[in-house]
């Protein structure tokens, strides 16, 4: 029951609430503050956002362009180092001795080298320790120098004799007329280009990782991808919105895609090496996009907020400007309603409520021209109502000779209604007799004699009843006048 009581005594408070001009005023400004507050928030975060997000692009772009730069830098550094040694007239001579002797002669120029060979068409190659038992023939490098007459540079290797990852360079040798009689090669050390791509940082999780130009991960913080995985194929690590990326990635030379990865939205930047072909990305993730953004729509949300306030603290001073005389306004109309027609009413507002207060004053001061005119009204009809009092005094004491005029009228009445009643038996009689006249004449004229006298004497009633009235109605006028 207090439930009840209580619920009902809230919604008669909302709807009294509501009912007013103030609080309509007031919860419409809420209402459009709130409208604008959030149409200015969803279109800065839609805005921003694609600024943010091709600003971010961009930058990530020029990460990626910057670190390839450097890279092919360093590669195309060791190419020119090995296009010199080329030139060698000892290559030339394709005398093993000679070629072993030039290469122990000029490794140390090469710090980062782990072998410098030389190799014949055959595949047979020659290192500065001597001629090697393998042969080269059926390497990648090696065709396509052979075949192009043309550098080439190979994929990330993992060395057989020190397990770590090298890449090896490949410069033609021709002799003199121009023909190509084999190459000089250099498996370079990857560790400067491991550390270059880890030295990539971009945001908060913006990092590097090396594709070779089929796709193969041979760089990457995660060792388990490294050498296995294949940006192209799904896997439990590759998931499918990454392999369809991984396939624009390997066919296009630059670019940028979204991506899923280990459950988390991310976006890769990518960009191709010239000098080897591989391929530089830098995945971040979307989140890390949108970090400053966060912040950003922070400080709107808090100006629009103060804005607001201030806003509102400026509508309520308004709105009390137009509210406080309308109430003023309802409270005059309030007392007028009860009777009380001499209130001062005050017109000193301006516009519409001046006007509006301008007519009640006029509506009280004609219902007061009203009120009076109906009190003067009431005075004479008191006035007359004596006057009428004191005719009806005079009409009692005249009812009391009337009435005795009554009686002795309703007396004659009652003694002609005896008559009558006598004279309605005779005529009966007298039918009767009619009708029986064959049994005398006589007895009908004895009849007709008696109806004869009964009729003067009912004349006779009557008009001495008819004197009686007229006595009494000059009574009644004498005593009115």
């Amino acid at each position: 029951m207090k439930e009840s009581n209580e619920k009902k005594l809230f919604k008669f408070g909302s709807r009294k609430l509501w009912n007013t001009i103030g609080s309509r005023l007031t919860l419409s400004i809420i209402l459009i503050i709130v409208i604008l507050g959030a149409s200015v928030m969803l279109v800065s975060n839609y805005v921003i956002k694609q600024s943010v997000k091709a600003q971010t692009i961009a930058a990530m772009q020029e990460t990626t362009k910057d670190s390839v730069a450097g890279i092919n830098n360093y590669v195309t550094n060791r190419i020119e180092a090995l296009q010199n040694l080329a030139k060698n007239p000892a290559f030339q001579t394709e005398n093993p001795k000679v070629i072993t002797d030039t290469l122990k002669s000029v490794f140390p120029m090469f710090p980062e080298a782990e072998l410098i060979f030389f190799v014949k068409t055959d595949g047979s190659y020659i290192t500065d320790t001597g001629p090697a038992n393998a042969n080269l023939s059926d390497r990648d490098y090696f065709k396509e120098v052979m075949s192009t007459g043309k550098t080439a540079v190979s994929s990330l290797l993992i060395s057989k004799s020190t397990g770590k990852k090298i890449f090896v360079i490949a410069v033609p040798v021709f002799n003199q007329s121009g023909k190509t009689i084999g190459a000089v090669a250099d498996a370079v050390k990857a560790d400067a280009i491991d550390e270059m791509i880890s030295n990539i940082k971009f945001g908060k999780s913006g990092y590097g990782f090396l594709l070779d130009k089929n796709g193969l991960f041979v760089v990457h913080p995660l060792k388990e991808m490294v050498m296995k995985e294949n940006i192209t194929k799904v896997s439990k690590l590759i998931t499918p919105s990454l392999a369809e990326l991984g396939k624009r990635v390997v066919s296009e030379p630059t670019g940028f895609g979204t991506y899923t990865f280990l459950g988390q939205e991310k976006i890769l930047v990518w960009d191709r090496i010239p000098s080897t072909g591989w391929i530089l990305s830098i995945p971040v993730l979307l989140s890390d996009f949108y970090s400053g953004l966060y912040n950003l729509l922070t400080i709107i949300f808090i100006a629009i907020i103060i804005i607001s306030i201030i806003s509102f603290i400026i509508f309520k001073f308004i709105s009390r400007s137009i509210t406080k005389p309308l109430s003023e306004i309802v409270e005059v109309n309030k007392k007028l309603s009860e009777g009380d027609l001499n209130i001062d009413i005050n017109t000193n507002y301006f516009g519409e409520l001046g006007i509006l207060s301008e007519s009640t004053k006029k509506m009280a001061e004609n219902t007061k021209s009203v009120i009076q005119g109906l009190k003067s009204l009431i005075s004479d009809l008191q006035s007359a109502s004596e006057k009428v009092k004191e005719n009806a005094t005079i009409l009692s004491r005249s009812s009391g000779e009337v009435s005795q005029a009554a009686s002795n009228t309703a007396r004659g009445a009652e003694e002609i209604s005896k008559i009558a009643q006598t004279l309605s038996n005779k005529v009966n009689t007298f039918s009767s007799t009619t009708q029986a006249i064959a049994k005398g004449a006589e007895e009908q004229a004895n009849n007709t004699e008696q109806i004869a006298q009964m009729v003067e004497q009912i004349n006779s009633i009557m008009e001495e009843t008819k004197k009686r009235q007229q006595r009494a109605y000059r009574s009644f006028y004498n005593n009115e006048g």
